[in-house]
């Protein structure tokens, strides 16, 4: 009796700890009756220490309200549940209660599993899968493009509907035709109707896979909250940030996955990601919509639903809150290729609400007449092998047949974390590389990674090519290094270099890219030489966060690739007009900054 309560209290805080992230205020109450009945039915221990334990924890409580962010509410949770316990054993002393109680536990094991995804992802299972993707809004984009490095091409989603293999459909007629419809980040409202016939759909079995991203950027939570509002689940308007005002890290029980910039969610649902960090809210001054990403007492730590899966009828929806990871530019990394998978598979959600369901069956019978014992016995078996099933179950097949295959095995760190060595070559790989890099199991603490056709990359020190710190100096040198030098330190140093800008990442930087991805992929090409014209010396100006400073700089044209110049020891600029040349940061190697500048001059 003892061990089987221990169980079932487990699996309820479980249920309860998903409740509270998930900001579930009809679970979070259904979990403290649940938790005191358990610790009230058959007791063993005295209802006069719960008594006395609920004081204590809710006098911390009360000197704790006045406190931020407050964590008195975590505190009032166990104060709840004492003082519930304890009223509930007391009553039951005088008053035989152990009838009302096992109708409490019978009650919360139905609770659980009408709120458990389980049934209907088994359901789906036994159905081929047919997916749609709608498109709403000009923002996630899912057109084609031409590859190159840019922000058009960059930030489209036409990859991801290749992999999962989805067709275009180009409003709602057609829904029934198929199991799954995906959207992401749309930024055209949804009418009444829509709202409605999509509601319906996953009453009957669809699956709904929504994909957001940081607070409301260009809308999108706004757009799409009526229509998960409708279901039970919302969108919260915020970026969840780590300890450094950056992207954090994803995480369920057992993995660990390299993030970007998530929102978070609320509602009936069951969590199969978290980001441990703190909740910013949405600027609407701001382009992006960020606020100033400093931790601050403005900011709300905790734990946060990054990846959610709620039941709905026969049906479920799919919530992901990072739709960045899924752009182009980001598919060839290993935490995005592995979170795409898991959102395919509609998470999946460890089966806690069923296990606990299971266990309340349990525990209720253990007291009760042998037919009821195996009654609840025979029904507990059942859900045991439905979750077996589940976590069973055959993954989605995705698809990469749209580019010769070169898989991959090794560090993950390596090809993502922040300063990792190879992090922007990888982002850069889908149009780059003439074979598609795809990663296979998970991270290994190896500081090396291997790739199918015998290639290794392996987290070596090389030295850093360090110019004169001076740029004043800097613009009037002679290059340092050749170009072959120049070429392999952009890719030595690229950890640190950015690319997915307007004007892409500059004419150097591409060929470098380019260059690292044939010698991954051992394609013999014929290398281009490129040439710099003899040295001009000028004077101008050179003009960078309002301010005016004359210099003078050696000025070289690449040969054969007009407006493209270099500025004294290898400053990559555009010639924009005549003696006007553009120097963007992302065209640079790293040691030149974040500074953008224009130089002018009289030609």
């Amino acid at each position: 009796m003892n061990t089987m309560r221990l169980l079932t209290l487990v699996g309820l805080v479980f249920c309860m700890f998903n409740a509270l992230i998930c900001s579930y205020s009809a679970g979070i109450v259904c979990m403290v009756v649940l938790i005191a009945s358990t610790l009230a039915y058959r007791p063993t221990i005295s209802w006069k220490i719960l008594l006395h334990t609920g004081i204590i924890l809710g006098t911390v409580a009360l000197l704790m309200a006045g406190l931020p962010h407050g964590p008195w509410v975590y505190w009032s949770i166990p104060t709840a549940i004492c003082l519930l316990a304890a009223l509930l054993i007391r009553l039951a002393e005088k008053y035989p209660q152990e009838r009302l109680l096992g109708i409490i536990l019978l009650f919360g094991a139905g609770w659980c599993l009408m709120h458990s995804s389980l049934p209907s992802l088994l359901l789906q299972q036994t159905q081929s899968r047919s997916l749609a993707y709608l498109e709403r809004g000009h923002w996630g984009i899912s057109q084609s493009h031409d590859n190159s490095l840019v922000i058009r091409s960059q930030y489209s989603y036409d990859m991801v509907k290749k992999i999962i293999g989805s067709r275009d459909i180009p409003n709602l007629s057609r829904l029934e035709a198929y199991t799954d419809l995906w959207m992401i980040t749309p930024t055209q409202p949804f009418s009444s109707q829509e709202i409605e016939k999509i509601r319906k759909w996953v009453l009957r079995g669809g699956r709904l896979v929504v994909i957001t991203d940081h607070t409301d950027l260009f809308g999108h939570a706004s757009v799409l909250n009526p229509l998960l509002e409708s279901m039970g689940l919302r969108i919260q308007k915020d970026c969840i940030l780590d300890s450094t005002g950056d992207g954090g890290t994803y995480q369920n029980l057992f993995q660990k996955f390299k993030g970007l910039s998530a929102n978070s969610f609320s509602g009936r649902g069951e969590t199969w990601l978290v980001e441990n960090g703190y909740s910013e809210r949405t600027d609407y001054s701001k382009n992006s919509f960020f606020s100033d990403n400093q931790i601050s007492d403005e900011e709300i730590p905790g734990i946060y639903p990054i990846g959610l899966t709620s039941p709905f009828g026969l049906g479920n929806i799919v919530l992901f809150g990072d739709s960045t990871l899924f752009a182009n530019f980001a598919l060839s990394r290993p935490s995005a290729q592995h979170l795409l998978q898991k959102v395919a598979d509609a998470g999946p959600p460890l089966p806690f609400h069923t296990g606990t369901a299971m266990m309340l069956l349990l525990f209720w019978s253990v007291s009760r007449k042998r037919k009821i014992k195996i009654l609840a016995g025979m029904i507990s078996f059942l859900l045991l092998i439905a979750m077996v099933i589940q976590l069973c179950r055959p993954a989605y097949k995705l698809s990469y047949a749209f580019s010769p295959i070169l898989n991959v095995w090794g560090d993950w760190s390596l090809a993502e974390n922040d300063h990792a060595k190879y992090s922007t070559l990888f982002a850069t790989a889908f149009s780059k590389s003439p074979m598609f890099p795809v990663w296979k199991e998970t991270s290994r603490n190896s500081n090396r990674i291997v790739f199918s056709n015998g290639y290794t990359l392996e987290n070596s020190v090389s030295e850093e090519w360090l110019p004169d710190p001076s740029w004043e100096k800097r613009l009037n040198m002679n290059p340092s290094l050749s170009m072959e030098q120049f070429m392999t330190a952009l890719d030595h140093d690229s950890w640190l270099s950015s690319f997915w800008f307007d004007d892409g990442v500059g004419l150097l930087k591409n060929k470098a890219y380019e260059q690292f991805w044939k010698q991954v992929a051992q394609v013999e090409s014929k290398k281009e030489n490129l040439k710099l014209s003899l040295m001009k010396q000028v004077k101008g100006t050179l003009n960078f966060n309002g301010i005016t400073v004359p210099v003078t700089v050696k000025l070289f044209h690449i040969q054969g690739h007009h407006p493209w110049v270099i500025l004294g020891d290898w400053i990559i600029g555009k010639e924009i007009s005549s003696g006007m040349i553009l120097i963007r940061s992302n065209w640079q190697h790293p040691s030149w900054g974040d500074k953008d500048a224009v130089f002018q001059y009289i030609p």
